[in-house]
Formats: structure tokens, C-alpha cells, sequence
């Protein structure tokens, strides 16, 4: 997993960065651009699998929804330093920089990253917190079983994972949308300044992180492991959250701010806990990466 892990950002920091470099004809930017998605996308279910080996489910939606924060962290810094480097050394430090930071930290993964406790002579986590292994339960499969009979039977035979999937792809709508067009949307009908609204944008990537975490710590200590409920309220704080930024009346840029951080602080609940960490307790962690990898497609 180190391997491939590690794989996925270096390819897309060497995209990135060829980007800045030999950007001419569109299509050379669209060609980078697409192969750039695809290795970032290979990438995202190796850490779920990670941590489904290294983290048990009574402690995972705490753990995880720590982890899952390094999607507010690289968004806030992207918004945060980015147009400096534009603005310093022109429009093609936007992207061969960005390349280079996530080569460097490609390289620190595959050093210290390690599969499952087994790999290191560790009892598996299960084992090891004496919690129920679900896994072994399951006499349809077993440790000789082959891969595609893992993935039917874990992953595309399991409804949940489809009601899952379906659920995921409405969470995205909704954070993608606030996350791309919340600068439009303030600049065009709220009559905010660009900066200002690049500035604001910003507060639902900074607030994320403590919504996820919250959430995290919710389903772990108040609902014992169940991740849906957790999930369904904050999808009711997203419905208020942006329909409170919907009503707001232009000229008003605290009450502008103060919902976009809400609708941010229960997004990213909800989308560290419906596509990775409950995907990944229904799958369980033999086949949390193909778990994951579709409701990340669907995402």
C-alpha cells in the first residue's frame, strides 16, 4: 500500500508541475489535467485501507476524522498561498510548486508508511483491542478466497454500500458546489469584492475541520459506532446552514461569512463519514480500498 500510496501523488505532482512547465495548446492542459484526477483519485482509497488496519471500529471515527482534516488543510493552504505564488512568480508557480511539495511528501510516506500491525509481527487490531472480528464470522469467505470474490461479496453485493454510493454522490453536489462557486456566487450576487470573496470561501475549508472532527467523535462516543446517524443531522445543519446563506439580502458580509463556515462545518461530516468511514465499516477492512474506491467514484 506504502507503494502504490505513494505512487499516486508523485505522478500527480509530475503532472502538475509539466503543467506549468509546457503549457501551450489546451490540449496538453487537458490531456495533464485528466491524468493528474485519475492518479489522485488511484490514490484516495489507500488511506481508508490504512486505517481500517491500523484503527478499530470503536476508536476509527475519531482516528479517521482526524485524518480525513487533510482535505480542509490542503484546500485552506491552497486558497491561503497560492495567489501569492502567482502573484510573486507568475502563473506557473500555481502549479509546478504545488507539484513539488506533493512529490517531497510522496517520498516521506513511502518511508514511514506501513500496511497493517501483521507487517511489523503486531497482532491485528482486532485481536489486539479483543473486539469482534467481523471478518471471521463470515464462513462464505475465507483467507484463500480470491479477490473477486471478496469484492462481490463485501462490496457489489452489499446494498449499503450502493445506498451508500448513491448518498455520497448528493454529499459532493453540495460541497463541490459551495466549494467552487461560493467565490462566483459571493462576487455576483452577494456584491462582494474578489478578494473578499476568495477570503470568505476559505472560512468552509477552516471551519471543515472541526465539523469533521466533531462528527468523528460523535459517532464513536455518543452513538457507538453508528455512523449514519451522525450524518443525517448534519445533512439537516447543511439544508439550514446554505439555505440561511441563500435568504441572506446582499449587503450583509458577517451573516455572508458566518453561513458559509456553517454550511462547512457540517458538510465535511458528512463527507468523511457516508463515502470513507462507514463504507469502510460495512465493507470491513479486507476490502475497505474497493469500498471506498466506489463510493469515491460515485463522489
Amino acid at each position: 500500500s506504502n507503494i502504490l500510496f505513494s505512487f499516486s501523488p508523485v505522478m500527480a505532482g509530475s503532472v502538475s508541475s509539466l503543467i506549468g512547465v509546457t503549457l501551450s495548446p489546451i490540449l496538453f492542459f487537458t490531456i495533464f489535467w485528466t491524468i493528474n484526477g485519475f492518479m489522485q483519485s488511484m490514490g484516495s482509497p489507500i488511506g481508508p485501507k490504512v486505517m481500517s488496519s491500523w484503527f478499530s471500529v470503536s476508536e476509527r471515527g475519531t482516528k479517521y476524522s482526524i485524518y480525513n482534516t487533510c482535505h480542509n488543510f490542503g484546500a485552506f493552504a491552497t486558497m491561503a498561498i497560492s495567489g501569492w505564488f502567482v502573484q510573486s512568480m507568475g502563473w506557473e508557480a500555481g502549479f509546478y510548486l504545488p507539484g513539488v511539495f506533493c512529490v517531497m511528501g510522496a517520498f516521506f510516506v513511502v518511508n514511514r508508511l506501513r500496511d497493517r500491525p501483521e507487517s511489523l509481527g503486531l497482532p491485528p487490531i482486532d485481536e489486539y483491542h479483543k473486539e469482534k472480528n467481523l471478518e471471521k464470522d463470515n464462513a462464505k469467505v475465507t483467507d484463500k478466497s480470491r479477490l473477486r470474490e471478496i469484492a462481490w461479496h463485501y462490496v457489489f453485493s452489499n446494498y449499503r454500500l450502493w445506498l451508500l454510493s448513491f448518498a455520497s454522490l448528493f454529499v459532493y453536489i453540495v460541497r463541490y458546489g459551495l466549494v467552487d462557486w461560493s467565490p462566483t456566487y459571493l462576487v455576483e450576487v452577494k456584491a462582494n469584492s474578489i478578494g473578499f470573496a476568495g477570503l470568505k470561501s476559505s472560512t468552509m475549508e477552516l471551519f471543515g475541520i472541526p465539523g469533521g472532527i466533531l462528527a468523528g467523535l460523535a459517532s464513536d462516543y455518543l452513538f457507538r459506532g453508528r455512523r449514519i446517524p451522525v450524518a443525517v443531522i448534519c445533512l439537516v445543519g447543511v439544508v439550514l446552514s446554505a439555505s440561511f446563506l441563500y435568504l441572506i439580502p446582499p449587503g450583509n458580509g458577517v451573516l455572508d461569512t458566518v453561513a458559509i463556515a456553517l454550511c462547512g462545518l457540517f458538510t465535511y461530516g458528512p463527507q468523511m463519514l457516508i463515502p470513507g468511514l462507514a463504507a469502510i465499516d460495512f465493507a470491513t477492512r479486507r476490502a475497505a480500498g474497493t469500498a471506498v474506491g466506489l463510493t469515491g467514484s460515485f463522489s
